[in-house]
């Protein structure tokens, strides 16, 4: 693969892309140290020990024996100056298995890697096994993430790395600005039947976000969503080429906002794939399988529950749409004899209820309804959802039974990739030709085609032009955005004003302070009306912008978000 490749997956250039990288291609200048399979402690005692006796760290690279099992007993906590990297030798074998240790008295196995420090942690082909091996099959998995980022613009580079059986996510960030980059992995096993909302892949915990990219991926067997941002901002997301199998739940009571259905300012969605507060972002080439197998409530279409969802952000009680999002070429596929194990009250989803009411949006601005598509696609080997899941769910839910792990189907897939699981699907599926330029949809490491694949330019919906002639007087007061945006250092916000009135420009950064506020002015009526604005005092960032036209017997707010790029 290719993470000379990475620069090219992520829009506008972020900082925080290039400073990783950066930092990646120049972590050789400390030694790397080979750690060699032994007993449980090993590889945490060559982490956790390897500094010197003034605090400073000795190595920050480590290489794990292919053919191999690592057993830690303490939790991995990843501090000093330095870029980390832990992958496997070069080679051929099977990738090298992480996994937590018996512990006395049954203790909860500690999680895997924490990273403390402002800086990157790199993963490279390896096989991260939550299973806590002190407790018997059939068991339930450890309960932490597996990656935790817990330092402010934290970084993680993933490739080639499979999360296995976990209860909770894969990867969790507990601070703000962190940035995900995860390209040819897999995602499986992760379940948790008594606190659905944490089991998932991507657990954003209500933080603002910089980036995250997953190209190439594929991910089976949740009992909920692959993302869990938690109503946090996310200033970019890409999702592009991953394949999505069997997640349990969507949605929950009282989860729901967007720009048009709004139940609770605050609350975010808990869609199957739920891309919280999104600036720009990107979700394409993706074939999704069986999302939301649990079903949803008849009772509660008022409040709807969506398979694929964003959320809008907001600022002092205002809702900031997302600025650009680009949705185009995505499958959808469902087993519809799940259904047949649905309590009466339970229905399946239908075709309007894939994209929430935010991306239709932008589906309809962009033109891209015709690539998204609803088909049966065949996996070529799948573990199906049987019946006695869903029966075991309801019953669970109903309170039926007690509380006890909710298993689904556990596949035997090995660390030399061989086994039950098989994402491909036939050449003749009309999925194989539905993504971007023809290539199939979702996972293209299932067809062989992964290698040397570059995520092409972003295409997003665009913003509404200004109305022509400045003249012309407007019905209603409306915002046009900003132009340019992205900018550097100065950008025009436009917008219609349909009587006089006293006009003021405020604004925030990403987590609600404001940072600036132009004087206000009278203007008069008129479309096509401009204010400028100059951020040369500014950082690079995603902000978000509010204007304010007052008269004497109303007040009109307008807001969206904009992105400098220094």
């Amino acid at each position: 693969m290719s993470y000379h490749n990475l620069e090219k997956q992520a829009r506008f250039g972020l900082t925080a892309l290039f400073v990783g990288l950066a930092l990646m291609f120049s972590n050789d200048v400390r030694a790397q140290m080979i750690v060699e399979p032994g007993p449980p402690g090993t590889l945490n005692q060559a982490i956790l020990g390897d500094t010197t006796a003034t605090g400073e760290r000795a190595n920050c690279h480590y290489v794990l024996r292919r053919d191999a099992v690592y057993i830690y007993n303490v939790k991995m906590d990843l501090r000093g100056d330095c870029v980390w990297t832990i992958e496997a030798e070069d080679g051929d074998g099977a990738r090298p298995i992480i996994k937590p240790a018996a512990l006395p008295g049954g203790e909860e196995a500690p999680r895997q890697f924490q990273l403390r420090n402002n800086t990157t942690l790199i993963l490279r082909d390896l096989w991260l096994d939550g299973y806590d091996t002190s407790l018997p099959e059939p068991g339930v998995p450890s309960d932490n993430a597996m990656v935790r980022l817990s330092a402010d613009s934290a970084r993680v580079i993933i490739d080639g790395v499979r999360f296995d059986r976990n209860r909770q996510s894969a990867i969790r960030s507990d601070n703000v600005m962190t940035s995900v980059y995860v390209t040819n992995s897999e995602f499986s096993n992760v379940y948790n039947a008594v606190r659905m909302t944490q089991s998932g892949v991507m657990d954003g915990r209500g933080n603002a976000l910089d980036t995250l990219v997953f190209v190439n991926n594929s991910t089976w067997n949740l009992t909920q969503t692959f993302t869990r941002i938690g109503g946090g901002l996310v200033n970019y997301y890409k999702i592009d080429h991953n394949t999505f199998v069997n997640f349990g739940m969507t949605g929950g009571s009282s989860f729901r906002m967007d720009t048009l259905v709004v139940e609770e300012l605050g609350e975010d969605d808990l869609g199957g794939i739920t891309l919280g507060q999104p600036t720009y972002g990107v979700f394409r080439n993706n074939l999704m399988v069986n999302i939301g197998v649990f079903g949803q409530e008849t009772q509660d279409i008022f409040v709807p529950r969506f398979v694929v969802d964003v959320d809008s952000a907001v600022v002092e009680d205002f809702m900031v749409p997302p600025a650009g999002i680009d949705i185009r070429n995505n499958v959808y596929s469902f087993d519809a004899s799940i259904g047949g194990a649905y309590p009466d009250s339970i229905r399946l989803y239908t075709e309007d209820e894939i994209y929430d009411p935010t991306m239709k949006l932008f589906i309809e601005a962009q033109g891209s309804a015709a690539t998204l598509l609803t088909m049966d696609v065949p996996l070529t080997s799948a573990m199906p959802i049987t019946a006695e899941l869903i029966t075991d769910f309801f019953d669970y839910a109903t309170g039926a039974r007690e509380r006890q792990p909710l298993l689904f189907p556990r596949d035997t897939r090995t660390p030399e990739g061989e086994g039950v699981i098989d994402l491909s699907y036939p050449q003749s599926s009309a999925a194989f030709t539905a993504g971007v330029d023809g290539l199939p949809v979702g996972d293209l490491n299932w067809f062989g085609m992964a290698e040397g694949y570059v995520s092409g330019p972003d295409e997003f919906a665009s913003l509404p032009t200004a109305s022509e002639g400045a003249a012309e007087v407007p019905d209603a007061f409306r915002l046009h955005g900003n132009y340019p945006n992205p900018f550097n250092p100065s950008t025009n916000i436009r917008f219609d004003l349909h009587v006089a009135a006293e006009v003021s420009v405020e604004v925030f950064d990403v987590l609600g302070r404001r940072v600036m506020a132009l004087p206000v002015q009278r203007m008069n009526a008129g479309a096509a009306q401009n204010v400028r604005i100059d951020a040369a005092a500014l950082a690079s960032g995603v902000y978000l912008y509010r204007i304010t036209a007052r008269t004497v017997n109303d007040t009109m707010v307008k807001a969206s978000t904009m992105l400098l790029v220094k």
